[in-house]
């Protein structure tokens, strides 16, 4: 079943969104699935509209993806998109499932949604110490880094 939903644009960042020959918008419409249409005949000092259409994980997953290239992020750029596309769409539908079966989304861990996550464009922490990809699960303590060498810092 289709959907969509419309995100606003500042008109100074269209560019990027489009990017170069239209290289970043047909990237989030290939990695995400969903159609992604921007309307610029908008007044003077007014956001443009960016309509976006499709299944309701595409549409998620490229809205997620334009944000985060609006803010700068990942999504920015073509070559790493594809891993952030991946990444957040195995997010979307592990949401989905939790939500299936009853349970409260973003409560197992993981990473949270949305370009503010872990790290600058939503990614999550590297640090392989870590459950959930670096980020603490509720109840646990964090660890303590210790110092190899047992010196003072």
């Amino acid at each position: 079943m289709a959907t969509s939903q419309t995100l606003e644009c500042p008109k100074k960042l269209v560019g990027r969104l489009i990017g170069r020959g239209g290289e970043t918008i047909t990237a989030m419409q290939r990695h995400s699935g969903a159609r992604i249409q921007i309307d610029q005949n908008v007044p003077e000092g007014q956001p443009c509209r960016v309509e976006i259409t499709g299944t309701q994980l595409a549409v998620d997953l490229a809205a997620y993806l334009i944000k985060d290239c609006m803010e700068g992020g990942t999504a920015r750029d073509a070559s790493t998109m594809a891993a952030t596309a991946q990444m957040m769409q195995g997010y979307l539908q592990m949401q989905r499932a939790q939500q299936q079966q009853g349970q409260v989304p973003g409560m197992g861990g993981g990473f949270p949604p949305g370009p503010q996550g872990g790290q600058p464009g939503g990614m999550p922490s590297a640090n392989p110490q870590q459950p959930g990809g670096g980020q603490p699960q509720m109840g646990q303590p964090q660890q303590q880094q210790q110092n190899p060498q047992g010196a003072g810092l």
